[in-house]
């Protein structure tokens, strides 16, 4: 498998911010970690800031893998009826209603990329890449609200089973209002990605006849 710069990001950063949490909690455990260690053997602490981010890189793959099971598989985000909704006449099949949420999904990327291809190029490109990259932010927003969210579980098991200091509470609050606003740019981009979808679609489908119309209408000849 070619494994390409953008994986390393992709999957690294999920990963790396994960390992940065759990870090700023042991230093808060255990002060000496940080005095003995990072700042008497620079030598051993680099070595160590090395295997970390190795390791970064399959932790953020696994959870990558782990979001999009659960948010996209078998999630909440596959409910595409606040894509439906903004498109008069949608051409539903016959048998839509007993179809699932997969299976929908599938038939509206279906529709999605079959209307892109008929579009001009430049007109394509531009909406192919604004959809991409909305997928891009989603997808890297939440794999990075998935890191931050088994942190905090782990956070919590830490205040439960070991003796921490009042300060500690801080950075439980801190990674709280992390997590609550990650989430919230989550919403917002996922509601922007289907309204984009939507209204395209409704563009696609309810233009292309006036379009057609035109098209005719300036290819035909007066009549002597």
């Amino acid at each position: 498998m070619k494994f390409e710069a953008k994986h390393l990001i992709r999957w690294g950063i999920p990963g790396w911010v994960f390992i940065l949490w759990l870090l700023f909690a042991l230093i808060l455990i255990n002060p000496s970690l940080f005095n003995n260690l990072l700042l008497n053997d620079l030598i051993k602490s680099l070595g160590i800031l090395v295997t970390l981010a190795s390791i970064g890189v399959p932790i953020g793959y696994v959870i990558s893998q782990f979001y999009f099971s659960t948010n996209w598989v078998i999630g909440k985000n596959l409910d595409m009826s606040s894509v439906t909704n903004k498109v008069k006449d949608f051409p539903y099949p016959e048998d839509w209603e007993q179809l699932d949420k997969k299976e929908k999904y599938f038939f509206i990327e279906y529709l999605w990329q079959s209307k892109l291809s008929n579009m001009s190029v430049e007109k394509r490109d531009y909406v192919a890449g604004r959809y991409s990259h909305f997928l891009r932010t989603i997808h890297g927003i939440g794999t990075l609200l998935y890191s931050s969210g088994f942190s905090f579980f782990i956070y919590i098991i830490l205040m439960i089973k070991v003796k921490v200091e009042p300060y500690y509470f801080l950075l439980v609050l801190f990674q709280l209002v992390f997590i609550i606003l990650t989430y919230i740019n989550y919403q917002y981009y996922s509601k922007n990605l289907k309204s984009f979808q939507g209204y395209f679609l409704n563009e696609f489908i309810n233009l292309k006849e006036e379009n057609d119309n035109e098209e005719e209408n300036n290819g035909q000849t007066p009549s002597s």
